[in-house]
């Protein structure tokens, strides 16, 4: 993939050892190192490039916005505060310093005229082992070459330790090679070079400090582009390095926003449950600046809680109390599953889907429930992050729903990007849509299946038996599509939709969803009650007599075996708008609905019984 954009945000920059600013013999540089420090005190515009592998491309193993240029430009502005700097971005997954052809590095870096280009090459390089290291030699001085023949200071910083003993790892043992040689070349070409694997070195001295930094097996999370960032900053500006955190955590914003508590974005109805030994669960967010930062786990033992009964941890967030660090990822929606006990998260950041887990089961679980290594059941990895589910080649990871396979893993749908056929890592052109991602065999491995080009939401309920029923829908207020996972049969609801809600449970071998349906855009519409499963039926509902018109909202349910809705009246503001949204769960087998409710950024739960209002057909 190729990321070609102008950033407002920097990061981490890291050179070492060669500070030449002299020309080499024959080829003077158009520009210094000097020359540029010097914009930088005046405020005269400077533009900064990168142009590498998928280290260098801000991607799904950071947030998609910030990596090691990114945080060592977000220090050069506050070093210098009248520094006015650009950056371009130009790094391509699988990439190696080739430059994937002299047109690429033409058009995706020097057409931008930078005044600097930071060169960083090797990791997948050095897959061709000793045999290729002279041809990576050749291709970074045919890159710096070039990059002087248009005026621009190329820099050459090498990349970062990996985890050797690991899938990724074990082929790229000729990687310290590599490394070196790249400093070598700058040596050679008198140009200035950042040893960011020097920072690195010492972390292979503690798997977890070194894992500590590292996304996957070979690739920096937040904390190990820092490390790179103020590696590049101590070789070329030293006097910025004290803006770049050395530490692992992200460090919080200052002055912080006080957050504000939130349901979080994701299927109505799973983001409360009871588990089968009565504890009462819940997910919600809290958002700062509009941007949800926090995941909060929330649990009670009393049969029938307020929401002042329920204790809560920061499950992922920015602070120093969160089990997880948020990373300066955006959360987008979150839900509940359960089996035997344990407890599932499913999640998504902007970046993907994720889960962790606990077992609720345990004796004295309450004591580790802030330890990260209690919900990391379905990792096997040394990575103390939650466990990836599916990466997302794009910004803006949507998990949709999920339900619970067989080996515990959870199914998920997910917003996904169909890939151009033959495209394969450098070329992101294809259809949006919803794919269904689920994992077999080894835990790292996901099967991605693309269904839905276009198609922006989906809802799905597991019946218990083999059937997943799922109802997509392309834009909200159009029709919905009706199906059952594994068959290509489908129904369409013809009519326009505004919201679909699904229970838990179907009846017997049948789904059960209720539908808020409009006929124009000026109608308020009406409660709608879909059923289907071979077959599929609509009939409309009515509120209870009496009811105000606008106030009430159904709470959708089915305990398995009987349909059941309830009305309930929400808070609404002065022109009758609902002001809350609300999620319910009720517990196979159970009498109460737990229902979790927002109000100006309060929350608050109770519990309703289940009356049934519908008779059964």
């Amino acid at each position: 993939f190729v990321l070609c954009a102008c950033a407002l945000i920097g990061r981490e920059f890291s050179t070492a050892g060669c500070q030449a600013d002299e020309p080499a013999a024959g080829s003077p540089l158009p520009v210094s190192l000097a020359s540029i420090t010097e914009k930088f005190r005046s405020g005269e515009p400077v533009v900064v490039a990168t142009f590498g592998d998928s280290i260098t491309w801000p991607c799904y193993h950071t947030d998609f916005q910030q990596n090691y240029i990114t945080f060592a430009v977000d220090a050069l502005r506050q070093a210098y505060p009248k520094a006015d700097i650009r950056i371009v971005h130009a790094g391509n997954m699988g990439s190696a310093a080739r430059g994937l052809g002299e047109t690429r590095f033409d058009r995706y870096v020097l057409a931008h005229a930078p005044d600097l280009v930071v060169i960083m090459f090797g990791m997948n390089d050095c897959l061709g082992g000793e045999g290729a290291i002279d041809a990576y030699e050749q291709n970074l001085t045919r890159l710096i070459e070039r990059a002087r023949s248009r005026g621009v200071l190329p820099v050459i910083a090498n990349q970062n330790e990996i985890i050797y003993d690991s899938p990724d790892g074990q082929p790229r043992r000729a990687l310290p090679r590599y490394m070196a040689r790249a400093l070598e070349v700058a040596v050679r070409e008198r140009v200035p070079a950042a040893d960011c694997f020097a920072a690195w070195k010492p972390l292979l001295a503690s798997r977890d400090e070194l894992a500590a930094r590292l996304n996957d097996w070979i690739h920096p999370n937040h904390a190990g582009h820092r490390l790179m960032a103020r590696s590049i900053l101590q070789s070329l500006w030293p006097e910025a390095v004290g803006f770049v955190s050395d530490a692992v955590r992200t460090p919080e914003r200052l002055p912080a926003a006080d957050p504000v508590a939130r349901l979080l974005p994701g299927p109505p109805g799973k983001q409360i449950l009871r588990t089968s030994d009565g504890i009462w669960c819940a997910v919600s967010g809290r958002s700062r600046d509009g941007r949800i930062t926090d995941l909060v786990f929330s649990w009670s033992e009393d049969p029938r809680p307020a929401w002042a009964d329920f204790e809560h941890i920061t499950l992922i967030g920015t602070g120093k109390e969160a089990v997880f660090d948020a990373m300066d990822r955006t959360l987008t929606a979150g839900l509940l599953l359960e089996r035997e006990g344990r407890v599932l998260v499913v999640f998504s950041w902007n970046v993907g889907v994720f889960v962790v887990s606990i077992d609720l089961r345990k004796v004295s679980w309450q004591d580790h429930i802030r330890d990260p290594s209690a919900w990391l059941a379905q990792s096997g990895q040394p990575f103390v992050r939650p466990q990836i589910v599916v990466n997302n080649q794009q910004n803006a990871g949507l998990l949709h729903d999920a339900w619970l396979q067989p080996d515990g893993w959870p199914a998920v749908f997910c917003s996904a990007r169909k890939p151009a056929p033959g495209s394969g890592w450098e070329i992101t052109d294809g259809e949006d849509g919803i794919a269904l991602v689920t994992r077999r065999g080894a835990a790292d491995e996901s099967v991605q299946d693309f269904l839905f080009p276009g198609f922006q939401a989906l809802r799905c309920t597991h019946t218990g038996a083999e059937n997943v029923y799922w109802a997509a829908q392309r834009n909200p207020g159009e029709e919905w599509r009706l199906g059952t996972v594994g068959r290509e049969r489908f129904f369409s609801v013809h009519r326009s939709a505004r919201e679909l809600l699904l229970p838990g449970g179907g009846i017997a071998n049948q789904a059960v969803g209720v539908a808020y349906l409009q006929t124009d855009q000026a109608a308020d519409g009406h409660w709608t009650i879909l059923e289907w499963g071979e077959d599929f039926s609509s009939h409309d509902l009515s509120p209870p007599a009496g009811a105000t018109p606008g106030r009430l909202v159904p709470l959708p349910w089915s305990d398995g075996v009987e349909r059941g809705i309830e009305w309930r009246e929400v808070p609404h503001d002065d022109h009758g708008k609902c002001v809350c949204a609300w999620q319910s769960q009720l517990p196979p087998g159970g009498a109460t609905l737990g229902i979790l409710t927002e109000h100006r950024g309060q929350l608050a739960f109770s519990i309703t019984g289940v009356r049934r209002t519908i008779p059964s057909n």
